[in-house]
């Protein structure tokens, strides 16, 4: 949502319909009571809020297969944000592969993952490096890298640390690669995917 103060329309894209539904409440309510663990069967109810100064009327949120966003007809967008998915979609060489029709060009591509691939999401063969190949360590920041070159130019790379809160006492931290890059070509600033 906050995507919405650059951007005349957002759209919400996740394969969960609990993750749509929670965010189509949001929208519309504002805000959104929810159950935190305190520890192991002791919860507090808390409620969350929509940011003053979000413009709710700009976004939308549809669920769907990252793998098949193409069947969606959702057009092309200034800016398209995936947030910790590669890693977690069953081909994320189709992804990658796709992600250009999406990104009009001169628009940009964010793309955030602590590349942790798992056989439980991803299938080995499809995973976008992390693996040995010939001998040599392939990185899937090298691959990522080599596969969007052609399209894309580099504009940033940095690590994003990243805190989830499973109880008051327990968090697991991680820090993904977040990787910037803009579509050759002209550009302008009206739609934004996350």
């Amino acid at each position: 949502p906050r995507c919405t103060r650059d951007f005349k329309e957002v759209v919400g894209f996740d394969f969960s319909s609990a993750f749509v539904t929670a965010a189509k409440k949001m929208q519309k309510d504002g805000s959104s009571p929810y159950r935190a663990t305190v520890e192991a069967d002791l919860t507090i109810d808390r409620v969350a809020h929509v940011p003053g100064g979000i413009d709710r009327t700009r976004c939308r949120f549809i669920e769907g297969d990252a793998c098949n966003m193409l069947a969606l007809n959702l057009g092309t967008f200034d800016a398209v944000l995936a947030s910790n998915l590669m890693c977690r979609v069953p081909d994320p060489f189709k992804f990658l592969r796709d992600v250009h029709v999406l990104v009009k060009p001169g628009g940009v591509f964010v793309l955030i993952s602590p590349y942790s691939w798992l056989k439980e999401y991803t299938d080995k063969s499809k995973w976008v490096g992390g693996y040995k190949k010939e001998g040599r360590d392939i990185s899937s920041k090298e691959e990522v890298t080599r596969l969007l070159s052609a399209g894309f130019e580099l504009v940033t790379d940095k690590d994003m640390p990243f805190l989830i809160r499973e109880h008051q006492r327990k968090y697991q931290i991680g820090c993904s690669n977040c990787l910037v890059w803009r579509r050759k070509g002209a550009s302008s600033t009206d739609r934004v995917v996350a």
